[in-house]
């Protein structure tokens, strides 16, 4: 199983590929979905959003107002770190 960020970045033909900075440093604020813990993370913030139309900055507004924690502790792009120090990663399967 391979992480998709390196995929994206060897493909950008194939993708808009953007960056953006926050004036606060939000990379403890997990926000992707892999495990059953990030689904019920994620279910909760949604839970307290008024429409199907909100932005980062409401999501981490949410996370702050309603203390909502995440129960997962993983270590920050666990699955990209893997991926990109295996030797059968996308280099070897793009040979």
């Amino acid at each position: 199983k391979l992480h998709v960020t390196p995929y994206i970045w060897k493909n950008k033909e194939f993708f808009n590929v953007y960056n953006f900075k926050d004036s606060k440093d939000n990379s403890s604020v997990r926000l992707t979905c892999d495990y059953e813990e990030d689904f019920v993370f994620l279910n909760k913030i949604y839970s307290y959003t008024k429409s199907d139309d909100f932005t980062y900055k409401d999501v981490l507004n949410i996370i702050n107002t309603y203390k909502i924690k995440h129960t997962r502790q993983v270590k920050r792009n666990e699955g990209y770190l893997q991926d990109i120090n295996n030797e059968n990663g996308y280099e070897n399967e793009n040979k």
